[in-house]
């Protein structure tokens, strides 16, 4: 099997290669510059110096990017970032 990194990309790998990943779930979670991909609501709350009732309140209104594992929420970094560059955005062309 070839060594399988977060810069693998699917199309470069063989049908046994992707059954032995989705097997061992072993392309890691980080991004290139070798930050966690996906946070948790803790991990997200720390990183932006967000409250998590905050946070909370913005995934029920449905204005953060988030996907709900079981009942765990998560959320992509490079999701965030945009989505707060984008907000910043808005907030300057509402003033």
């Amino acid at each position: 099997m070839k060594n399988i990194s977060s810069e693998t990309r699917v199309i470069d790998l063989t049908v046994s290669d992707l059954i032995q990943v989705i097997k061992s779930n072993s392309i890691p979670n980080t991004t290139p510059n070798n930050k966690k991909k996906w946070l948790t609501l803790n991990e997200l709350c720390y990183e932006f110096s967000f409250k998590a009732s905050t946070v909370y309140g913005w995934v029920m209104q449905r204005r953060i990017p988030f996907v709900k594992k079981g009942k765990s929420l998560l959320f992509d970094r490079e999701q965030i970032e945009s989505w707060l560059i984008q907000s910043k955005k808005v907030n300057l062309l509402m003033k």
